[in-house]
């Protein structure tokens, strides 16, 4: 092989492996969960299918569980919306920790950084890359509602 073709080769062998670790670093870079997008596809299942739920409401050690139906889904998750961690200002907030990537059954934490922000955790739960469980941990700055 003549030495102008040796460094043609060389060249295009380098950029091949510089071109798959920028992709790798975009695969790593993933954005958090969307919680927001999440729950209104929800809610138009929710409202095309307009089951009858039990809701559990414990306050002051009291608990009352009713039947019912629920008419404003948005209003009924705007808890969920406003916990929503996607923003782009805060995409450096939440340290991201996974048990068993193959989503089989996954298990992904969102733990904040910092202690100043309100939603302090978010543990999502699927299987099969369908979301079963979802946890938020979310503070106030009333001891009171905390």
């Amino acid at each position: 092989m003549n030495l102008p073709l040796r460094k043609l080769l060389s060249f295009f062998c380098i950029l091949f492996l510089l071109n798959a670790c920028s992709e790798n670093k975009k695969q790593n870079t993933s954005p958090l969960f969307d919680l927001k997008k999440y729950f209104e596809t929800q809610i138009a299942l929710l409202k095309q299918s307009n089951p009858k739920v039990q809701k559990l409401v414990i306050q002051n050690g009291q608990a009352e569980n009713r039947y019912m139906q629920i008419e404003d889904w948005s209003m009924e998750l705007k808890p969920f919306f406003e916990s929503d961690i996607s923003k782009p200002a805060l995409r450096n907030s939440y340290r991201v920790d996974t048990l068993n990537a193959s989503c089989l059954a996954c298990y992904v934490v969102y733990i904040a950084i910092d202690s100043s922000q309100a939603i302090r955790k978010v543990d999502l739960q699927s299987n099969k890359n369908t979301i079963t469980q979802i946890s938020i941990l979310r503070t106030t700055g009333s001891n009171l509602l905390q």
